[in-house]
């Protein structure tokens, strides 16, 4: 999948928008254009875009289409939706990969594929608080959780592509957060994680002032 940032301003003087495109998998930028902007009540807004970047939109909901440039071909790489809502707004749009002129469309997946992974240096069981595993693609939105078992071994069913963030959870304390990559292919993989001694640091809290 590939995908692309719009960003702006919105309800204030200037307002900014603007969308980014990226290959999801792996984060390369593709080069797009915005081919609608379309507001509920407001109207078509593209005339506002200079590139990705939109100045002056209102606030709403709008519809949203990206195609290539130049002209070459009418057809948009991908539609969507987005609510503007504050002044400034940054937009990571996905872009499907076989949308995209020259880039490789995955097969399907074999029966049987699994992608099976292991926990080293688990900490002491706890039946009050189980272990599991978050997945987080960076340049996606959906993620993956994963159940893991007493010896710290795990599976993971599902063909994944690029980088994502590994946190390994137990209750509600977070015992390490990883950059992960996985290649692209069908191939059977593993996983190995190495806990560190000790959990990160606390999380940088925000407090009102």
């Amino acid at each position: 999948m590939v995908s692309k940032c719009l960003t702006g301003c919105a309800g204030t003087d200037p307002r900014w928008f603007e969308v980014n495109s990226r290959l999801a998998e792996h984060g390369q930028s593709i080069e797009c254009e915005v081919s609608h902007f379309v507001g509920q009540g407001i109207g078509e807004m593209a005339t506002h875009f200079r590139g990705l970047q939109g100045t002056q939109i209102p606030y709403g909901m709008y519809t949203y289409g990206l195609k290539r440039p130049g002209g070459t071909s009418t057809e948009d790489l991908t539609q969507g939706f987005v609510s503007i809502w504050s002044p400034e707004a940054l937009v990571v749009v996905p872009v499907r990969r076989n949308a995209v002129p020259g880039a490789s469309v995955d097969g399907a997946i074999p029966a049987g594929f699994v992608i099976r992974g292991k926990i080293n240096r688990m900490p002491p069981p706890s039946s009050e608080k189980p272990l599991w595993i978050r997945l987080s693609p960076i340049y996606q939105k959906d993620h993956l959780d994963i159940k893991v078992d007493p010896t710290g071994e795990f599976r993971i069913y599902t063909p994944l592509v690029g980088r994502y963030i590994l946190v390994v959870i137990r209750g509600d304390e977070v015992l390490d957060v990883q950059q992960i990559s996985f290649e692209e292919g069908l191939r059977l993989k593993s996983v190995s994680v190495e806990l560190p001694a000790q959990p990160p640091s606390s999380a940088l809290q925000v407090r009102k002032q």
